[in-house]
C-alpha cells in the first residue's frame, strides 16, 4: 500500500502512501501537509493546550478546507484582499467570504 495513491479527505489534494488518520478533524486518510498543519494542532486544542492560531492580515495565502454551505470552494486557494469591520476574509478565491469562526482554512507558509 505504500505507492497506492489516495485523496486527502481535508485538502482534496492527491499523495502516495499510508496517510495519516485525520480524526478528529475528519474522518479517512490525510496528507503529511494537512496532518501537520490542521490534524496535529486540532488535537492538541483538544487536550486543553491553547495554541494561537496566526491572526489573518491582508496578503496572506490561504487554503480553503470548507465554507459552510460552499461545497464548490473546498481545496481554493488565494490571497487575502480585505477584512471587513466583522472580521471576514475575502480574496481572489472567488466571490464568497470566509468568517474564521465558522469556516474552515489554513494559512499556507
Amino acid at each position: 500500500m505504500d505507492n497506492k495513491k489516495q485523496t486527502c479527505c481535508i485538502c482534496g489534494k492527491e499523495f502516495e502512501g499510508w496517510g495519516h488518520n485525520p480524526e478528529p478533524v475528519r474522518t479517512g486518510r490525510c496528507c503529511d501537509y494537512c496532518n501537520f498543519n490542521v490534524v496535529l494542532p486540532a488535537r492538541i486544542s483538544q487536550l486543553g493546550t491553547v495554541i494561537e492560531r496566526p491572526k489573518p492580515k491582508v496578503g496572506d495565502r490561504i487554503h480553503i478546507v470548507n465554507i459552510d454551505g460552499e461545497p464548490d470552494y473546498k481545496g481554493r486557494e488565494g490571497v487575502i484582499e480585505h477584512i471587513d469591520d466583522i472580521g471576514q476574509l475575502h480574496g481572489t478565491w472567488g466571490g464568497c467570504g470566509i468568517l474564521p469562526s465558522v469556516d474552515e482554512y489554513y494559512i499556507i507558509g
